[in-house]
């Protein structure tokens, strides 16, 4: 470079700084339909660039039943138009998730901004696993949390036996089923499969997540 070069360039030195990582991350919104298993990797509350509306941000790892991962941010924007709905979405996802938001009441004394800002502060949500579901029709898109896998995401990537179970897990409407067998120990005879009166009575899978009466909130 130049000495005229470098002069020029010193004009920024006092105004750099990175921009939001965030802001670069493509949306829920850019996933396929699809079912997905999400490591929650951070969650922060900022704002809309234009507006300068408050904005929960979650960012998340999401990956589809053929393994393929995407690093995005699913936003709960508190409009003046759709704060009322999206804080009511949030709380939704949060009771799923493991929080008690049905008690995040001023009756309670637990009032919704302080136990959100208790809730950020904590970490409690990075690390969560969990199921969603994103789905499309004429006018709208969402994506719905449909199930904590796992308190805390392990930090090995899935690996194929996951895997099979997400692609198990599409198979039957998008909800978890299953168990994981006792262990067997080597030498012991393998545990008798269940008889068929025994299998007959086994709980029916629960109903897939589906689309809900509610128009599309914006990601």
């Amino acid at each position: 470079m130049t000495e005229d070069q470098i002069e020029r360039l010193s004009a920024f030195d006092d105004e750099a700084a990175p921009a939001d990582p965030s802001d670069s991350l493509p949306s829920t919104k850019d996933l396929a339909d699809g079912i997905f298993v999400c490591d929650l990797l951070g969650a922060e509350m900022t704002e809309t660039p234009k507006d300068r509306d408050l904005m929960l941000r979650l960012k998340l790892n999401a990956r589809d039943i053929n393994g393929v991962e995407l690093l995005c941010s699913h936003a709960y924007p508190f409009s003046s138009v759709y704060g009322a709905r999206v804080v009511s979405r949030l709380l939704a996802d949060l009771i799923v998730l493991g929080i008690d938001a049905e008690r995040w009441t001023p009756a309670n004394k637990r009032p919704f901004s302080t136990e959100l800002t208790k809730l950020l502060t904590s970490r409690r949500l990075v690390g969560l696993r969990f199921q969603a579901k994103k789905e499309s029709w004429d006018g709208g898109q969402a994506f719905k949390i449909g199930g904590l896998l796992k308190s805390k995401a392990p930090s090995a990537p899935m690996g194929t036996t996951a895997a099979a179970s997400l692609e198990q897990t599409a198979r039957h409407g998008g909800m978890v089923i299953g168990q994981d067998r006792p262990p067997v120990r080597q030498g012991s005879p393998r545990p008798a499969p269940a008889p068929a009166t025994q299998m007959a009575r086994r709980e029916p899978v629960p109903a897939p997540v589906t689309e809900d009466n509610e128009d599309s909130i914006p990601f």
